[in-house]
């Protein structure tokens, strides 16, 4: 077998292995599974993957992730019915609330407003949307962005308001350059491209212009907003903005771009495809 071959014989097996299960750089350094943030000297973990609740030792130190618990079970060992996981413990803590509501002081979910429960206080008080994410900032000129596009482990939908002259500077830092920001831009992707403008116009060839002049699509097309180009009857997305892809008619954001490096709820096998649990990605 020649060099070349046996190379890529090599990194098949490589990939192969992989595809089994993916160890997270912080997994490795502190030896506790699901571990995503950390410092390697001394060895410590400071943040578990969503899916998992961290384990404290009496001096305060994660050291160890334990699976959570979600749907009616957790439901009726919190006695908090808007709950929708808790940490694994006896007796039950509530670990998240489910949309449209938020920890109080006690730990309770309660009603809460679109900046609280998006955990985004710059964001608009409508610009949330059904998944209780942030998709659009309060003040004028202020750019959404996920915030895995500056802190790579964030396995959440989190995202940040900045100013423009604030998204060059972390665009410089990560990428080498400035963000891309069309006039009338109001979010931008991991990648601090536009991916959506501001409502009632299309991001089209690198503009903001109407949605007839732009991507064509009909106001029933869901998520449009992040769609460069409709079919010829306008009631399917084909081609998405920034780093969407067009699942069934629909602009996703690929699960490892929205959760970062940790995936989160992905499984391995779907950490750089679509992963059906956020079919939508950030509505």
């Amino acid at each position: 077998m020649s060099r070349a071959l046996l190379a890529l014989a090599t990194l098949a097996l490589a990939a192969s292995a992989s595809a089994q299960k993916i160890q997270l750089p912080c997994e490795r350094i502190t030896g506790i599974a699901g571990c995503v943030e950390c410092k390697s000297s001394p060895k410590e973990c400071y943040l578990c993957q969503r899916t998992l609740s961290p384990v404290w030792t009496a001096d305060g130190k994660i050291w160890q992730c334990k699976a959570t618990v979600v749907g009616a079970a957790c439901t009726r060992a919190s006695g908090d019915s808007n709950c929708v996981r808790c940490d694994g413990t006896v007796p039950q803590w509530c670990t998240e609330c489910k949309v449209g509501t938020r920890f109080n002081a006690n730990y309770r979910c309660i009603a809460g407003t679109c900046p609280q429960y998006s955990r985004n206080a710059r964001c608009a008080s409508s610009g949330c949307t059904a998944d209780g994410t942030c998709a659009r900032c309060a003040a004028a000129g202020e750019i959404l962005l996920l915030a895995n596009a500056i802190y790579s482990n964030a396995l959440w939908s989190d995202t940040l308001c900045m100013t423009l002259a604030q998204l060059n500077n972390e665009a410089r830092t990560l990428t080498g350059r400035n963000a891309v920001v069309p006039a009338g831009c109001v979010s931008v992707d991991t990648l601090f491209r536009c991916n959506q403008c501001r409502p009632g116009l299309s991001l089209t060839g690198g503009k903001c212009v109407t949605y007839a002049a732009g991507n064509k699509c009909l106001p029933r097309v869901a998520y449009r907003e992040y769609c460069a180009r409709c079919n010829a009857t306008g009631d399917k997305c084909v081609a998405c903005n920034g780093n969407r892809m067009s699942i069934n008619g629909v602009c996703n954001l690929p699960c490892k771009q929205m959760f970062g490096i940790g995936c989160l709820a992905c499984t391995p096998a779907f950490c750089t495809r679509a992963d059906p649990a956020y079919l939508n990605g950030r509505r």
